[in-house]
């Protein structure tokens, strides 16, 4: 068999059609003057491949160019056709041009078809040409294409990129291939070219917004193999404002999130993620933009940029909210996939920016700069708050340090933000579809949780007149169980208030006497109402929270008692009364699944729990609250008040499993209150031995006291 024939059959379908075209055209074989330069002689046989890349047809297409490269570059078998084909490919008129016009979509793909060829030379078991020499020769090929043609380095850098991608692929195939240690001398060498060429072309080009958008992917994809943050200073000296431009690619352009408009209903996330780099690499760009933001040399225009890169983020967000026809559609998982990897870049990157005014440490700028950053960024978390409470934030640190650094400096430096963050986000939620619109129950749940940490001390006129009518309703009528229990917190710090350190000024007005008056006519009310919703929608738990909360309020060292003594006991009364009018029914309907934030008002939450699985009947659990404020009762009237406690409600219990529990959490607060109030303690011990087990012995049936080890920490006296 001749070895034309021979060459024939080894070429694929497409080789083959293309070698008949090729002969059929009698096309001229003779090299250009740049190849002649190099003293390269192409064989003759591959000069049709070369020719069509170089000089492609009206009708071929940049996939069909890549289809050539991925299928012939790992079947060469000699460095020089390895360079003939790098160099044909760099003239391909489909991809590259003199005046640097390209398709951002078609010149990515150079970066995946690099990355394939050297993944799949890296393979070749047996290799006529091996991988180092293959290696080299690109290497070769690229260094001579810009040494003879120095505008071209913006060429060369999707091929560097793709091979630099490769790396790591290799090292987990094979970590010591042979001549490994010259293959890595040639990675880095490669991106040494790689960041020599982006410097260059951020430095000396006009470049047109798909060039710059592929430059940007290009430099993310390698951000993490480049360990020399003079790089980046090099590039932001030219290009200073690169990193809005990359928040503009990431959520405005249609090269990536769109300002949501990729959410729609039925679509495919591998198909998106697959069809749009910029998605596909939406981690490492989020990396970069961090990495820029702190490498930045110029402070002001690194600020004016940050500030600017935040409203896009927000404008983002609040059309993604708009998507609630297609994101609350339960069938579309997809969008979720796409959602939840939104959300973590997005957090990234503010997880950075708030780490950058740390690490400047500058109380002024923070001062200047930080409410206004803070507003926005907390906005944009409370626009994406629906991700928050379909993927949870356990354990997510980050998201954790963003939140409390933004509310801290809003705190610190202008609480007239945190004022206006609460009129701007309660008006924008739709009271009216809360129970219909997930998207509406999370805003309204991030609100509630930041007037939780604002309403004590907001002015009076936004707590009086918008937060706490609103609270009102929520705590008489919300329907679903995380709102009403949030709600039920705002109340309780509200009735805190007092504890708080006052400052009024010009801007926000508090008055002391009118927030005390406030807590006085609600408290009894307040209480009632969380006493009746127990245990339909308050647990043992909760309400047991409302009501040691509540007592600490009135009770004896509280500001309330020195201005109010009756009030302690009315609360006292109510409580006691209701146990007194409470049947024997169980508790079927008892709460579990308590919010977080609720619980953590609690101190004692092991001996709560403990409480819940004890106590069955309600006129029982209604009992144990009011054991627990024992220790805070009026040295005057705390035998009294011992003394009703077992007379009128222990003694009248009827399943003796609860008795002797409640009469185990009355020695225990007892033991309790010897702790911090050793007077009034020794009363309630002598008044134990001298009543309650005397009172046993004499129906032969005496109980030691109950070996109690856990006291109540939670009603140690307030300094």
């Amino acid at each position: 068999m001749s070895s034309s024939n021979n060459f024939y059959n080894r070429l694929g379908p497409q080789g083959r059609s293309l070698l008949t075209q090729i002969q059929q055209q009698q096309p001229n074989q003779t090299l250009t003057q740049q190849d002649q330069l190099y003293n390269i002689t192409a064989p003759s046989r591959l000069d049709f491949l070369f020719h069509e890349i170089a000089n492609p047809k009206s009708t071929t297409t940049p996939q069909q160019i890549l289809s050539y490269l991925a299928y012939y570059y790992p079947k060469l078998k000699n460095e020089q056709n390895v360079q003939l084909l790098t160099y044909s490919f760099l003239r391909c008129p489909l991809f590259f041009n003199s005046n640097r016009v390209i398709s951002f979509q078609e010149n990515y793909k150079i970066i995946e078809c690099f990355n394939y060829i050297m993944d799949k030379k890296f393979r070749v078991s047996q290799p006529t040409l091996p991988f180092y020499k293959f290696y080299h020769s690109i290497l070769t090929a690229l260094i001579r294409f810009t040494a003879s043609d120095f505008e071209s380095h913006w060429k060369i850098i999707p091929l560097m990129v793709g091979c630099i991608m490769s790396i790591e692929t290799r090292k987990n195939y094979d970590s010591h291939p042979p001549q490994y240690q010259l293959i890595s001398k040639i990675d880095q060498n490669i991106l040494n070219l790689t960041e020599k060429s982006l410097t260059y072309s951020f430095k000396n080009y006009q470049l047109g917004n798909d060039l710059e958008s592929l430059n940007l992917i290009c430099l993310g994809c390698i951000n993490n193999s480049i360990s020399n943050d003079k790089v980046f200073t090099d590039i932001l000296k030219f290009s200073p404002h690169l990193p809005n431009q990359l928040l503009q690619l990431i959520f405005s352009s249609p090269y990536g999130l769109d300002n949501g408009k990729v959410i729609v209903s039925g679509m495919s996330y591998s198909v998106e993620v697959g069809n749009k780099a910029v998605l596909k690499h939406l981690g490492n760009l989020a990396l970069l933009y961090s990495k820029l933001i702190r490498v930045h040399p110029n402070l002001d225009i690194n600020l004016d940029d940050i500030d600017l890169a935040l409203n896009k983020i927000q404008t983002f967000t609040e059309c993604l909210v708009k998507r609630n026809v297609d994101i609350e559609d339960p069938n579309n998982t997809d969008i979720w996939l796409l959602l939840r990897q939104v959300f973590f870049s997005v957090v990234v990157m503010f997880e950075n920016l708030v780490s950058l005014f740390f690490e400047i440490n500058d109380s002024t700028l923070n001062n200047r700069i930080m409410p206004r950053f803070s507003r926005k960024i907390l906005t944009s978390l409370f626009n994406m708050s629906f991700i928050i409470d379909k993927i949870g934030t356990g354990g997510f640190e980050a998201y954790n340090f963003i939140y409390l650094s933004c509310l801290n400096s809003i705190i610190e430096y202008d609480l007239k933000v945190g004022e206006l963050l609460i009129q701007v986000w309660t008006s924008n939620i739709n009271f009216g579809e809360l129970e219909s619109s997930s998207i509406e129950r999370s805003k309204l749940l991030f609100d509630l949780n930041f007037i939780e940490s604002m309403i004590t001390i907001v002015s009076d006129d936004l707590k009086f007149n918008m937060i706490l009518p609103i609270i009102h309703r929520l705590v008489h009528t919300s329907k679903n169980q995380p709102i009403l229990e949030s709600s039920h917190s705002v109340m309780l710090k509200f009735f805190t208030i007092l504890d708080t350190h006052f400052e009024s000024d010009d801007d926000i007005q508090i008055d002391y006497n009118l927030n005390m008056a406030k807590i006085k006519n609600q408290i009894l009310d307040y209480l009632t109402l969380s006493l009746d919703q127990f245990p339909d929608q308050l647990s043992l738990t909760q309400v047991g929270i409302i009501v040691e909360t509540l007592a600490r309020i009135v009770f004896p060292n509280s500001i309330i008692y020195e201005s109010d003594k009756e009030l302690c006991k009315s609360v006292l009364n109510l409580i006691y009364n209701r146990c007194q009018s409470t049947g024997d029914d169980l508790v079927t309907n008892e709460i579990s699944n308590e919010q977080e934030g609720f619980k953590s008002i609690s101190s004692d939450s092991e001996n709560e729990q403990d409480d819940q699985s004890k106590l069955k009947t309600k006129r029982a659990s209604l009992t144990s609250l009011l054991i627990r404020i024992i220790p805070l009762i009026p040295i005057h009237d705390f035998e009294c008040w011992l003394n009703l406690i077992y007379d009128n409600l222990i003694c009248s219990t009827k399943d003796s499993t609860e008795k002797v529990y409640l009469l185990d959490k009355l020695w225990g607060s007892i033991l309790g209150t010897n702790k911090y109030y050793p007077q009034k303690g020794n009363l309630g011990i002598n008044w134990w031995y001298e009543y309650v087990n005397i009172e046993f012995e004499d129906h032969s049936a005496n109980i030691d006291p109950p070996q109690v080890t856990n006291t109540d920490d939670s009603l140690k006296p307030k300094l």
